[in-house]
């Protein structure tokens, strides 16, 4: 691990050899914190919406938005195995305006949960 000091602000930076990646160890910004999308996924899990994840974790909303955009493009596509009983649900919401309607799906194999 290498380390240097950015000369504009003096904060030490250091940098991954394995990684290839910098960073420092304590943000000034809360949104740059490690476990940031951990806990917005905890509240998304909770119910809570983008403005109330905004108050609570002390960030912008676009910030939420943007780390939930981000969250979910890294969710992969279940497999669906043939023979297996499914409980599904759904959830309808409007994003801007409500000519913007998305519909939200999930499906939860009864054995495995």
């Amino acid at each position: 691990m290498k380390i240097g000091i950015v000369k504009s602000t003096g904060i030490q930076r250091y940098y991954c050899n394995n990684c290839k990646r910098s960073y420092i160890e304590s943000y000034s910004r809360k949104s740059y914190e490690y476990d940031i999308n951990i806990r917005i996924i905890a509240l998304l899990k909770e119910g809570c919406g983008t403005r109330s994840i905004s108050r609570l974790l002390e960030i912008a909303p676009e910030t939420v938005t943007t780390r939930i955009k981000l969250i979910a493009k890294k969710i992969s596509k279940p497999i669906i195995y043939k023979g297996r009983i499914y409980e599904m649900d759904e959830m309808y919401t409007y994003i801007g305006n409500k000519s913007q309607r998305y519909c939200i799906a999930y499906a939860i194999d009864r054995k495995t949960r």
